[in-house]
């Protein structure tokens, strides 16, 4: 998908140019040439628009272990987050987040678009962070946030859930 300068027409430039004007964060234009110009936190980037396939929604049973889009799952472990065995609802699923997921926090409850956007996570990597939830809801948001009210304080049994990025050599972060 190679483009020229003349592949870029009035419309092109009008695009990003009120992109630039706008401001808003995760806007963006599809450019000719495989390009895209976007505006994330601030900045107009324009770089190769990438074709992204996702995995789609997978099990995770206690005792196992799942890659998912460059992340490593594993329930049932020794190490990972702690939540209260009774309080979770089994199968467990990983998959990318949908319209009205919502993560418990200490204060409450938080949509998790808007916790993606007030942690500025680059709208292009949103979908790609594993949400890992149960019958009951999310209870993880990759490494990045955990349901609150259902971890494990202590009493009962703990099911550890752990998360963990994939990095170029096949190792984990």
């Amino acid at each position: 998908a190679g483009g020229s300068r003349r592949d870029i027409k009035r419309i092109h430039s009008d695009a990003v140019s009120a992109l630039a004007e706008n401001g808003r964060v995760s806007s963006y234009a599809d450019l000719p040439g495989g390009f895209r110009a976007g505006i994330s936190y601030g900045l107009l980037r324009i770089s190769r628009r990438e074709e992204e396939t996702l995995d789609g929604e997978i099990k995770l049973y206690p005792g196992r272990t799942v890659t998912w889009n460059g992340w490593r799952i594993s329930a049932g472990t020794e190490a990972g987050t702690a939540f209260c065995s009774d309080a979770v609802s089994f199968p467990l699923t990983v998959r990318s987040r949908q319209p009205g997921d919502v993560i418990q926090l200490g204060f409450g409850r938080k949509n998790i678009k808007k916790y993606m956007i007030d942690k500025k996570i680059p709208a292009k990597t949103r979908d790609s962070i594993p949400i890992i939830c149960d019958n009951k809801g999310v209870l993880l948001l990759g490494d990045l946030e955990k349901d609150r009210d259902r971890r494990y304080k202590g009493q009962g049994v703990p099911l550890n859930i752990e998360c963990r990025r994939i990095t170029s050599d096949g190792n984990d972060e």
